[in-house]
């Protein structure tokens, strides 16, 4: 991210990650390093973004790696896992975005249009 502000994390009152396509991976990736080297001072809540934020890069990277075809069994490990993200992001009590809801859509579509990453 070239022009990264504290405007990309929201409000004092309703701290919010605002990134667009490939700032998200690269800032998710970070997150989820940064949880897990200090989970241990992270309590509940950090546990649980954790899990979610494992789960969207799982996400990321089965889809970088698979053909244009999907199958299906990859299919719903894809969405097994945007169902982790979202649960516990949720029960972190993470601020749900609509983007929250359009991963899935992608991955629903699979079987008719191929792998996301190609379009």
């Amino acid at each position: 991210m070239t022009n990264f502000t504290f405007k990309h994390l929201g409000r004092r009152k309703n701290p919010c990650l605002k990134a667009k396509g490939n700032e998200s991976r690269g800032l998710v990736r970070f997150a989820v390093e940064t949880l897990s080297r200090n989970i241990s001072v992270c309590g509940d809540d950090g546990q649980k973004l954790l899990r979610s934020g494992k789960a969207l890069l799982r996400i990321y990277e089965t889809i970088r790696g698979e053909h244009r075809r999907v199958p299906l069994d990859t299919r719903l490990e894809l969405l097994a896992a945007a169902k982790i993200h979202a649960a516990f992001h949720t029960l972190a009590d993470g601020t749900r975005v609509p983007k929250h809801h359009a991963l899935f859509h992608p991955i629903q579509d699979a079987h008719c249009t191929g792998n996301p990453a190609f379009f």
